[in-house]
């Protein structure tokens, strides 16, 4: 779909920024979320991929899943 001329991407996911990175997506979503069980400079370099690739964060899924966790 085309939106002002331009083709629209797909959004960036955890698995998109783990193979740019070389490390899993189990370390990605640690890594956002600013867990201190993975090294500061993997969080950095983590968070510096994301950024070069336009990761932006889906608060409505991340709500969704916090909400399902709490009920399970």
């Amino acid at each position: 779909m085309a939106v002002n001329g331009h083709q629209a991407r797909p959004p960036v996911t955890l698995r998109d920024i783990a193979h740019s990175a070389g490390v899993s997506h189990t370390a990605v979503s640690l890594a956002l979320r600013g867990d201190p069980a993975i090294p500061e400079a993997t969080r950095r370099k983590i968070n510096a991929v994301a950024d070069r690739l336009g990761y932006e964060r889906d608060t409505r899924l991340a709500e969704l899943m916090r909400h399902l966790r709490l009920q399970g």
